[in-house]
């Protein structure tokens, strides 16, 4: 449904083009090795985490081969990995698509307007004629994915927000 694009820095393309099996090549858990820190992981759900084993990256992959669609956020030069854009669609079909966005960047993406252009892009890239809802949690503690979504045209959404976690919501028609 999301289509493959690119900005003036990004590419960004789903990965099920080059996972094989649900098995990401060695040149792909080698980035995802060095992606995945602490502190990129630090506002993410349980479901986002590393399990701390000797197959952790491999392990990762599979969980998320498995749920919703990922995308690669590359540098659209060098092709360095920076990042994953996750997608996950809930509601049922006919019924208006409802899309919840996810994403990470390497920790030398932060502070370069990274996130800002891949959401932009995200939105800029949404099929029109659709009647596409995307939604966005962010936590408290997370004013920068906050600005982020905002940016992009979010609002929040009192209905959808809890005390951990503000709800942010675009929608296309």
């Amino acid at each position: 449904m999301i289509t493959d694009f690119e900005t003036s820095r990004l590419r960004v393309r789903n990965w099920k083009d080059v996972l094989s099996n649900g098995m990401a090549p060695r040149w792909l858990e080698k980035g995802l090795a060095q992606l995945l820190t602490p502190k990129v992981l630090e506002h993410l759900p349980p479901s986002l985490q590393l399990s701390g084993g000797k197959s952790e990256i491999a392990d990762w992959v599979a969980l998320q081969a498995g749920e919703g669609e990922t995308y690669l956020v590359q540098d659209r030069h060098s092709g360095a990995l920076l990042g994953l854009l996750i997608l996950a669609a809930f509601g049922e079909s006919p019924a208006p698509i409802q899309l919840h966005i996810g994403y990470l960047l390497a920790e030398e993406a932060w502070g370069k307007g990274i996130a800002t252009e891949l959401v932009a892009g995200l939105v800029k890239g949404l099929p029109e004629g659709r009647n596409i809802t995307v939604m966005g949690g962010v936590g408290h503690d997370n004013p920068g994915s906050a600005k982020v979504l905002e940016r992009s045209g979010f609002t929040i959404s009192d209905d959808h927000s809890s005390e951990d976690t503000q709800m942010f919501v675009l929608h296309k028609p």
